[in-house]
């Protein structure tokens, strides 16, 4: 797990958790929303994120969609079925225009943010 700066966090502040086998984009995002006021949790696995969500309560999660062993959208899957109805929204970051509103149902994936993607889309995520 990459560690989060000690950033003084505001009371309202949402702790964010991001999931990502590529450690350069983690870090990026990471940082980029740490700047904008958020709590970042970051992970590089599945097996990570899923120690963290029975750690942490999150606000939200986003997943990249493809990842080694386990893709974002089976640890969707597994994280549901251990937090039940403490189930934070899930976000699947995906660039396969395969993966839409149907393929999701049912899977524990709240929405898709289609990549590529800007933090501005990612913080609209986040509001909404």
């Amino acid at each position: 797990m990459i560690e989060s700066m000690s950033i003084p966090q505001s009371p309202e502040a949402k702790r964010i958790l991001l999931v990502d086998d590529q450690i350069e984009i983690l870090e990026l995002l990471q940082d980029a929303l740490q700047m904008e006021g958020y709590q970042v949790d970051a992970c590089a696995n599945a097996s990570a994120a899923l120690n963290a969500l029975g750690e942490h309560t999150y606000s939200h999660v986003i997943s990249d969609y493809q990842m080694p062993e386990v893709n974002g959208m089976e640890l969707a899957s597994q994280a549901q079925g251990v937090l039940k109805e403490k189930m934070p929204p899930f976000i699947l970051a995906t660039g396969d225009c395969s993966i839409n509103s149907e393929t999701i149902k049912g899977k524990g994936v709240s929405g898709i943010l289609p990549k590529p993607f800007t933090l501005k889309q990612v913080i609209t995520v986040l509001q909404n």
